[in-house]
């Protein structure tokens, strides 16, 4: 019934409920041979797998047999079909990749497990290509943007984007908290994933099957130093450490799925802000935008219009999410959050921003799942706050992007003139990593025609040359 639960727990398991259009969601569970043929064609050969030595290149021509087909993909399915775990599966190798250069503390590195390909494969079958059409077809929560076929980062940063835009135009006061989450996969627990994909139609033995070799996983670690010989693992008795593994097939399907439900949990307590149209009642309502585990939690003050208001809804707003993502087993990592605030006053006949000195008074202040407070750290309106990869700023202003593009332009430059590429090379390198760095943000930036002439002159300096092509 519930009894002593806190309300976002509750709201949270209400969520779980399967709904009538997820009752009649099914998920095949034996793959044909001609399912498996096609999803090792699919796959990339120079992908990393497998500790036993079995790699894609293995797989991918025992797809080219017909007779193998017929035999492998039956032994592929059998696991899965009752539930059981196969022990080369079993074994994996935790690759460490440093997230700062010069950085090694083991908190700082990003871990990538390289799997056997055919449980990889499998679960990519069961999981992005399966119940992800389930999921779509009974409606994903529409503010999450990661996972997802056809959404990109773009995308929902133009959704940021957007609304600051409405806001200024509308004088619109509106407040915005920037949350991250600390090891977000890791911390997706398979008890809780098996829940939630059992909901959209997963069938148990699958769950069953997939939980229990991550249980069992023995884990060697690769850093630049090698690959080691010995390995750390779960035993008997040990204080349970659940959590997925990054690179796994299945885990990006898993987070977009369980984070449809903290999604729902949070719109069902939370009033966001809407965004009404000028001419008829169409409305914009939404209370945050989510790509993978970055969230942007917003707020208005639709009583008011003053800043007190949308500050105090912020906080709960953020508070509310920061609770349904612990009582799901994460961590908000508060020292890397801040809350900006977009606010108005009419001074001498003009509408201007209100200055932080004017509600200087107000801090928001989120509690972890074991009640100590954390307060998070104010950007002003006039900050430009990357998120998606994207400098984006209350007012508008552009300037922060255009340097931080100018800069990335300026380091290409100067390694391209410096490097021993050949022609062809260098066209590779213009084509396939510097323009899609440079003009990653260009969707959704206003840049001048001086400004993007300031970048196509670095480029073309650098580059022409080194093609053997003269001007």
């Amino acid at each position: 019934d519930g009894t002593g639960l806190p309300q976002q727990m509750k709201q949270w398991l209400k969520s779980m409920q399967r709904t009538p259009s997820e009752k009649e969601h099914t998920v095949q569970v034996a793959m044909t041979p001609e399912q498996f043929k096609e999803a090792f064609k699919v796959a990339d050969e120079k992908t990393s797998s497998s500790p036993s030595g079995l790699h894609y290149t293995l797989w991918k021509a025992i797809a080219e047999k017909d007779d193998l087909c017929d035999y492998f993909s039956i032994m592929l399915s059998l696991p899965f079909m009752y539930g059981f775990v196969n022990d080369r599966w079993t074994k994996g190798i935790d690759v460490m990749l440093a997230k700062q250069k010069g950085n090694s503390q083991i908190h700082m590195n990003r871990l990538i497990g390289l799997l056997e390909a055919d449980f990889n494969t499998a679960l990519k079958w069961y999981y992005p290509i399966q119940i992800m059409g389930n999921a779509e077809s009974s409606g994903l929560n529409p503010n999450q943007w990661g996972g997802r076929a056809n959404r990109t980062a773009t995308m929902c940063a133009t959704r940021k984007l957007l609304l600051w835009e409405y806001a200024r135009y509308a004088r619109k006061t509106t407040a915005s908290f920037f949350g991250d989450l600390s090891s977000c996969f890791d911390r997706v627990h398979t008890s809780i994933s098996s829940m939630v994909s059992q909901k959209f139609g997963m069938p148990k033995s699958v769950c069953e099957c997939r939980a229990q070799t991550v249980k069992n996983m023995e884990r060697f670690v690769r850093t630049a130093a090698g690959t080691s010989t010995t390995s750390y693992r779960q035993e008997d008795g040990d204080i349970p450490l659940s959590g997925e593994i990054q690179g796994k097939g299945d885990i990006m399907a898993l987070w977009t799925l369980q984070s449809h439900t903290m999604l729902e949990t949070h719109n069902a307590q939370c009033p966001g802000v809407v965004l009404e149209h000028v001419v008829d009642d169409t409305v914009s309502e939404r209370t945050i935008d989510a790509y993978v585990d970055d969230a942007d939690n917003y707020a208005d003050a639709p009583e008011t219009n003053d800043a007190d208001e949308a500050i105090t809804r912020l906080q709960t707003s953020a508070q509310v999410w920061a609770d349904i993502v612990a009582a799901t087993g994460g961590l908000m990592a508060f020292h890397k959050c801040n809350w900006q605030i977009l606010a108005f006053t009419a001074v001498g006949g003009y509408v201007l921003y209100r200055s932080r000195a004017t509600f200087q008074d107000r801090d928001i202040y989120l509690r972890n799942h074991k009640g100590l407070r954390s307060k998070i750290e104010y950007k002003a309106h006039t900050a430009a706050n990357k998120g998606l990869g994207v400098m984006l700023c209350p007012t508008g202003d552009q300037k922060s992007e255009f340097a931080r593009r100018l800069q990335q332009t300026r380091e290409c430059a100067a390694r391209i003139a410096t490097s021993t590429l050949n022609a062809t090379e260098t066209y590779l390198t213009l084509k396939t990593r510097v323009l899609p760095m440079i003009t990653y943000s260009f969707p959704i930036t206003s840049f001048t025609v001086r400004q993007l002439k300031t970048l196509a002159i670095l480029i073309d300096n650098a580059f022409i040359p080194k093609m053997g092509m003269s001007r």
